[in-house]
């Protein structure tokens, strides 16, 4: 048998297994759920409104240094920068005051007046998901949600509904060359018996950018501390009660100026602090599902800078 004829016959014998692999493989895909849409469960292919997720494994894939990161290559999302940590975000054209920065659904956009809500005040390694509804969604929300909403959904309290106590640790690093930078993070979980906590501690510390010519941006630095904590505790199969505080201690956040030369600019302080106590009941007769919540933001900031001017002011 020539060596043709051969090949022929293993090339059909290939054309007949595959054919049969493909005829009798079902492939299944998983549409996403969300809840910023509509504040409640639903898939994506039965929302009228547009929207796009972030979940866990991609934010792991990437490792972003922000939020605003995260978020930069999604269809319809663009970003506008005034300098390497201070960001908002624009979604079909519409920016400022007319897109809402929700943290777990609570109004995140108020930290910054609107200006910059993607500022860090969160640590990332506690973002389970991002969601950005992409169009109008002030019927939900009010005025400012007028061009969209991201929502940015912190992880869930693990390990409650276990029958014995359980304990688990983890730590979590990232360096970037690009500013000699390093963070770090430490979390504790542990539950059982209806309830469980969250704790974790993080930092960064980045030093001035270099871009890509080589050269060092100025007043790019950023430094801060965070603690972040969550508990929840059921207290039968219909109600549960839930425990939030996030602290972000900002020591450090340079501000780029037009003039590269500005000795210094930038905060020396940005403190945040947020606490939130929760109620949920289900399964309440007419009543399928009660949420309540108590949500409470404080905020300190302080401006130092110097900038030298290389032209005589009119008089």
């Amino acid at each position: 048998m020539s060596f043709v004829r051969q090949c022929k016959i293993i090339f059909g014998l290939f054309l007949v297994f595959s054919g049969n692999v493909f005829a009798t493989t079902n492939i299944h895909m998983m549409d996403a759920v969300v809840v910023t849409a509509t504040r409640s469960e639903n898939n994506t292919f039965d929302l009228p409104t547009p929207i796009s997720s972030v979940d866990e494994q991609q934010l792991q894939e990437a490792a972003p240094a922000s939020i605003a990161d995260a978020i930069k290559n999604i269809p319809g999302v663009s970003l506008e920068k005034a300098g390497s940590w201070e960001t908002s975000p624009i979604i079909r054209g519409l920016g400022q005051n007319r897109v809402l920065v929700l943290y777990d659904g609570d109004r995140e956009t108020n930290l910054w007046a609107g200006r910059m809500p993607l500022t860090s005040f969160m640590d990332m390694g506690t973002v389970a998901r991002i969601e950005v509804v992409k169009g109008p969604a002030s019927a939900l929300y009010g005025s400012d949600a007028l061009g969209g909403v991201i929502n940015i959904i912190s992880r869930e309290v693990a390990l409650a509904e276990s029958d014995q106590w359980q304990m688990e640790s983890t730590i979590k690093s990232r360096y970037s060359s690009a500013d000699e930078g390093w963070f770090g993070r430490y979390e504790l979980a542990a539950g059982g018996k209806g309830l469980g906590v969250l704790l974790g501690v993080s930092g960064h510390d980045m030093e001035n950018y270099t871009d890509g010519n080589g050269d060092e941006v100025n007043n790019s630095q950023f430094e801060n501390k965070n603690i972040d904590f969550k508990a929840q505790y059921a207290l039968n199969d219909n109600h549960s009660l839930t425990a939030a505080m996030r602290i972000n201690n900002i020591d450090d956040m340079g501000v780029p100026q037009k003039n590269p030369s500005a000795p210094y600019s930038h905060f020396d302080s940005f403190d945040t602090q947020s606490y939130k106590l929760g109620y949920e009941g289900t399964g309440l007769g007419y009543v399928e599902n009660i949420k309540a919540r108590i949500y409470m933001v404080e905020q300190d900031r302080s401006f130092e800078g110097r900038f030298p001017s290389s032209g005589k002011p009119d008089l």
